[in-house]
């Protein structure tokens, strides 16, 4: 859930499923990034992470960003982040949900 964002769910999420969750990550973020005319260091004085650290944050190729520096993006964007499993034998959902 984003709030403040006037993009639908579809304009946010589109080919989602075609998406890697870091590519999913980095498109969630340069959209709310674009909409609020934030730039790199915009997030470098919110969230107190190098400008190195929001630069590997926001490239979707890169596998290294931690989960904390996902949560101070998302604190500083003031983004609910919504996690879902599922187990594989029953496709029964989990839902975690982490609000800043």
């Amino acid at each position: 859930m984003l709030r403040g964002i006037s993009m639908t769910n579809e304009q946010m999420f589109v080919n989602a499923s075609a998406l890697s969750v870091s590519e999913k990550f980095t498109h969630i973020f340069k959209s709310v990034m674009n909409e609020r005319r934030y730039k790199i260091d915009d997030l470098v004085r919110l969230t107190g992470l190098s400008k190195r650290t929001v630069y590997r944050a926001l490239d979707p190729e890169d596998t290294t960003t931690t989960f904390k520096t996902i949560t101070k993006l998302c604190v500083a964007l003031d983004i609910t982040l919504t996690l879902s499993f599922f187990k594989k034998q029953n496709d029964e959902k989990y839902t975690f949900t982490w609000c800043a």
